[in-house]
């Protein structure tokens, strides 16, 4: 039986191409390309970073190649969170928002090209993602699943257009963990709670440094011939102080003390509310931004190819 002229591999297929593209070039060319380019820059050291190669970069399209399907995914992880952080600085209607898929598959590997239907299906798979996530393939889910903890949601079963066989997905939401309700929206509850650690700590060492100082105020002042203590009044210490005078200056303490922190307990209260206020209006705001990016992607080219 004769050989096949072509050398073939397993490897891991990268797609990514930007959501909406259409509409961002119609609004402002120049803009657009001056960010595509940007972006593409950061995304091609990232999968240099990753020890994968970037295969071809038509149009708003990327494709790359990894030897491991780990490298791979983290690659895509990372790049999504990055763009993130950069589009959180542009108006809302320059945003350019990428969807990424990963396959594992058997590819034809001419000179520096790659074909075939493991490069066919990840593009498939890319189409699938939401703006700004990963999606990927079965076969690669199985290479990671054990390796990377990344809130996998399977998808299931998925025909796409010119592939046979209907192709198992999995979707990896980025910056959420499975029970976050919005892509990008660290946790809630572990922001609140982080918040009250460090003001809780804050009240704790206010509280055992008047609970100190008073001690020391009340040994100094218990010394014979202390004098005289300035302070917001000044005391006068008797040369040796009887029983009574120490009972009357320790419930001054003990006075000045529950006073300091009622008052700073009253200050946690109000810091807690407004630090509540401002998670909910961030997390309403980011929320409206996904879903106006995924509206806008739903409705526009994505750029994608036959």
């Amino acid at each position: 039986m004769a050989k096949e002229g072509y050398l073939r591999k397993i490897t891991a297929i990268f797609s990514a191409d930007v959501v909406g593209f259409s509409r961002l070039m119609e609004d402002d060319e120049s803009a657009t390309v001056s960010t595509l380019d940007a972006y593409r820059k950061t995304m091609f050291a990232a999968v240099e970073d990753h020890r994968g190669r970037v295969i071809d970069s038509p149009g708003d399209n990327i494709l790359a190649e990894f030897a491991s399907v780990v490298d791979a995914v983290q690659c895509a992880v990372e790049i999504q969170q990055v763009l993130a952080s950069k589009n959180a600085e542009l108006p809302a209607n320059r945003k350019m928002t990428f969807r990424i898929g990963i396959n594992l598959g058997d590819v034809i590997v001419d000179g520096q090209q790659i074909y075939g239907d493991g490069v066919n299906l990840a593009a498939r798979i890319e189409s699938l993602a939401d703006p700004g996530s990963v999606c990927i393939s079965g076969s690669a889910y199985e290479q990671i699943k054990s390796k990377l903890a990344l809130g996998y949601e399977d998808l299931g079963n998925k025909s796409v257009k010119n592939i046979t066989e209907p192709i198992r997905v999995y979707r990896i939401p980025i910056g959420k963990g499975p029970a976050s309700e919005s892509p990008g929206v660290e946790d809630r509850p572990n922001r609140l709670k982080r918040a009250v650690l460090v003001l809780a700590v804050g009240l704790v060492l206010a509280t055992v440094s008047i609970a100190f100082w008073g001690k020391i105020f009340v040994l100094f002042s218990s010394q014979p011939g202390s004098g005289t203590l300035h302070g917001p009044e000044t005391i006068e210490m008797p040369a040796k102080p009887d029983a009574r005078f120490l009972k009357d200056l320790d419930s001054e303490m003990e006075q000045v003390e529950t006073a300091i922190r009622e008052k700073v307990q009253l200050q946690l209260r109000s810091v807690l509310e407004v630090l509540e206020k401002d998670l909910d209006t961030e997390d309403k705001g980011a929320i409206s931004g996904a879903q106006s990016e995924e509206t806008a992607g739903q409705t526009t080219d994505n750029g994608s190819t036959d």
